[in-house]
């Protein structure tokens, strides 16, 4: 698992500007649903994003964040990005809240075996708190770096400018792009939601937004791998991307 980083994101868009962040609970509300995942145990720094500061716990992780301001903030376990094996940021504005994950080390041996399944739990818990708001434009985590992954394939045969081709969590919010945002993606979203999966992939909707998990954890990286091949030929069908070129749309 050496040099095994995750990567992960989760773009909520909302349909009008407010001052929604405003409401402390609210945020802290939002806050909870991450702290609740096994892999937000190690977050000893938290704050406004580059001023992350020590901080005691949920109570104090929870206070850095939720200051009823609309800016960046980071949580992670250590003083600094490139010390920290958890690196998460969570960027919220007037019309869009947004969670981004890097983890590596450590931190990501310690979930090996459920990562997938604990990030997709953050992504219907955000979904469900913000529901009122808007929705999720585009959903994913995706392992990259390794020695492995760097052997089995140097860049993936197919690209596309916004979904992973090697994600492991797809998260699709059909409601959202069956509506009317400017960001709705309706041509991308129906045919990766209607695609036959392989049998083992786990499928889970809620509310309309629907969760597609390849795999629940690295611990096998033979497993993983595999996986993301999987994936990436799927995608490829769906989306209509031929081989060994990207997406330009």
């Amino acid at each position: 698992m050496a040099g095994l980083v995750l990567r992960s994101q989760l773009n909520f868009f909302f349909d009008d500007e407010t001052k929604w962040f405003a409401d402390k609970a609210r945020v802290a509300d939002a806050v909870d649903v991450i702290l609740a995942a096994p892999l937000a145990k190690r977050i000893t720094h938290a704050g406004t994003f580059g001023k992350e500061r020590a901080v005691k716990g949920a109570d104090g992780i929870r206070k850095a964040i939720a200051n009823g301001k609309a800016t960046s903030f980071g949580m992670l376990d250590a003083k600094a990005q490139d010390e920290a094996s958890t690196y998460i940021t969570l960027d919220v504005g007037a019309d869009e809240l947004r969670f981004s994950m890097l983890l590596q080390g450590d931190a990501l041996a310690e979930v090996a075996r459920t990562v997938f399944v604990d990030i997709e739990a953050i992504a219907m818990g955000l979904s469900a708190r913000v529901r009122d708001l808007g929705g999720l434009a585009l959903g994913f985590a995706h392992p990259m770096g390794g020695k492995l992954v760097k052997g089995r394939r140097s860049e993936p045969r197919v690209r596309h400018r916004r979904h992973e081709t090697w994600s492991m969590l797809d998260v699709i919010d059909l409601r959202f792009h069956r509506g009317e945002h400017e960001r709705a993606l309706p041509d991308e979203a129906e045919p990766l939601a209607s695609a036959p999966t392989p049998p083992e992939v786990h499928r889970t909707e809620q509310d309309g937004v629907l969760a597609l998990r390849w795999i629940d954890g690295v611990e096998d990286l033979g497993a993983l791998l595999d996986a993301c091949e999987r994936h990436e030929r799927w995608m490829a069908g769906a989306l209509g991307i031929e081989s060994g070129k990207g997406s330009k749309k």
